[in-house]
């Protein structure tokens, strides 16, 4: 996976131990809930599906994070990004990277029209993004993944798209996610390693 090359690349003596050894340092599964939520209601609403009951009910609960959920998702709404027409969400894909299988799943792939460019969308909730994100594992597997398997990971096309994606059509685009979103938390990598908008 993308975070086992990360942590190749960091520390082999870490990587032994996580996923060797499977001698992970115990975490807080709790920690995750306001992530994975959030993730859940950003595919809810790239299927068309109706997500209100999920954001009632975690009032009605008294999630622990309901007020920060729904600050969060509110806020998030606000931007012209997520209301971008979807091309696929949750795509899980394998390509090959030398003699290794590397392995992700893209939170969201999105058609911009104006710029005619494909987006990768990545919701960071958890992890910060990447300090220099063209050089980032996440970004260049997921951009080769997308190119290399653009017509088997996206839905069947309703909006005008190109039949065939050059690495210049593809856009990375981290969303760092805590309790809102505002520009400061948008990072966009283009296809062409070096640049960024």
């Amino acid at each position: 996976s993308v975070n086992q090359f990360k942590t190749w690349s960091k520390c082999q003596k870490k990587y032994g131990y996580d996923y060797v050894h499977q001698l992970r340092w115990p975490s807080d599964q709790s920690r995750f809930s306001f992530g994975k939520t959030l993730h859940k209601l950003f595919e809810y609403q790239a299927r068309g599906l109706n997500f209100e009951p999920i954001l009632c009910a975690l009032s009605n609960e008294r999630h622990p994070e309901a007020e920060k959920l729904q600050a969060a998702w509110h806020r998030v709404m606000e931007h012209p990004i997520p209301h971008y027409p979807v091309l696929g969400c949750v795509c899980a894909f394998t390509v090959p990277v030398w003699s290794h299988w590397g392995t992700g799943r893209i939170d969201r792939v999105a058609w911009e029209p104006e710029l005619e460019k494909v987006l990768i969308l990545d919701w960071k909730t958890g992890t910060s993004v990447p300090r220099i994100p063209e050089s980032d594992w996440q970004t260049l597997i997921y951009q080769y993944a997308l190119k290399e398997g653009y017509r088997q990971l996206l839905w069947p096309p309703q909006i005008p798209c190109p039949k065939d994606l050059s690495a210049e059509q593809i856009q990375f685009v981290y969303l760092e996610i805590k309790s809102a979103l505002n520009d400061r938390g948008i990072t966009k990598s283009s296809g062409v390693a070096g640049e960024t908008n």
